[in-house]
């Protein structure tokens, strides 16, 4: 039971501290050394904002953007204008304020080219889900997920593998209750006769059958076009039938 404890602790941990206090800690860690960062390596963050795309390639610790691109296109996917600004930032409204921005709009009878020291730009993109734009579904709290998965939803873009993450770090949560249900059978159960050696092996041995099945349909998962709450909840349905099982025994 002590295990269990142990074990529920380190996982309501990980599922609800660790992924906010990662997040600050990365941020911090990286203002802490230089005054600016890339996003994702060399490749920047694209959000799609409706018929808008959105590429950034740096941030600093003010909250201010470098390397911004805008592409705009119309309801048939054709583009319409690119535009590059050298610098930009969101004020309180929620608005994009480019500086130094030039555009290139295409017309039917060739190119347009546009320059303008500031230019507003409305966009649902704020500076959270550009932030959410460069961390790992793992690293998320449920709120940043729910978050992130209804803006690609919105703009019609993949969102497995967060509704993946998601439904996995719901499915650990009941996980957690099912663990200490699944003691009884080793303190009161046949398992009682036992020795403590044995049934530390049993626990590892079903504490490790538990991550290798999560990791590996996680992994292939997208592979074989499982369904993400299918994925997110086989394991803990698993270990809930095995519980049961050794109930059964225990009576």
């Amino acid at each position: 039971m002590k295990d269990d404890s142990r074990v529920n602790g380190q996982t309501g941990l990980g599922e609800f501290v660790a992924p906010p206090l990662e997040k600050y800690a990365r941020q911090l860690k990286v203002f802490s050394k230089y005054s600016e960062f890339s996003f994702a390596g060399n490749r920047g963050a694209w959000l799609r904002d409706g018929d808008t795309i959105i590429s950034v390639q740096q941030q600093s610790a003010g909250a201010i953007y470098g390397g911004v691109q805008v592409f705009r296109f119309d309801p048939q996917r054709r583009l319409l204008s690119v535009g590059r600004a050298t610098s930009a930032r969101l004020d309180a409204e929620n608005q994009w304020q480019l500086e130094g921005f030039e555009e290139t709009r295409f017309l039917d009878g060739g190119t347009q080219v546009g320059r303008a020291p500031l230019e507003p730009l409305r966009s649902t993109l704020s500076a959270d889900l550009l932030g959410l734009a460069v961390v790992e579904p793992e690293s998320m709290g449920f709120r940043d997920l729910r978050s992130y998965i209804a803006h690609l939803e919105r703009n019609e873009l993949d969102s497995s593998a967060f509704q993946t993450a998601f439904w996995s770090r719901i499915a650990r949560v009941v996980a957690m209750v099912i663990v200490v249900i699944l003691a009884l059978p080793f303190a009161f159960g046949p398992m009682r006769s036992s020795g403590q050696g044995a049934r530390m092996v049993i626990g590892i041995l079903i504490g490790a059958g538990f991550v290798l099945i999560s990791q590996t349909l996680e992994n292939s998962g997208r592979l074989f076009d499982i369904p993400p709450w299918v994925i997110g909840w086989a394991p803990t349905v698993l270990l809930a039938a095995l519980t049961l099982l050794l109930l059964a025994r225990a009576r």
